[in-house]
């Protein structure tokens, strides 16, 4: 399983209910969703260093901004999992969509897996 999809299953099993996490913007886009998006990072034969964008969507600034807070709650218990070694939250920062004008968060996080795990 690749970092992006194990990241979108672990935000999908624990965010709040009826907001699901996906790797692109839906085409029918909720009122409030995640998207995650692999945008860096390293591969050795040991282990798989990703950087991630985690965006946090939500009607007003106040909610996609407690949105974020809960994703990274989440996204820090990822160690959980046996196939990650090391999970940090980067950086949370205001960052609305100029296309839509939607609100949201973006969090930068970084997430080392072993894929044989």
């Amino acid at each position: 399983m690749n970092t992006e999809a194990l990241i979108i299953q672990h935000l999908s099993r624990h965010l709040a209910e009826g907001v699901k996490a996906y790797a692109q913007i839906p085409a029918t886009r909720p009122p409030t969703f995640v998207t995650v998006e692999r945008t860096g990072g390293a591969r050795t034969h040991l282990d798989d260093t990703a950087t991630l964008a985690i965006q946090a969507w939500a009607p007003t600034r106040r909610s996609a901004a407690a949105l974020a807070d809960e994703v990274a709650s989440i996204v820090m218990r990822a160690w959980e999992l046996p196939q990650v070694g090391r999970v940090s939250v980067e950086s949370v920062y205001n960052f609305p969509d100029p296309a839509s004008a939607c609100p949201r968060y973006q969090l930068t996080v970084v997430v080392s897996v072993f894929p044989g795990a």
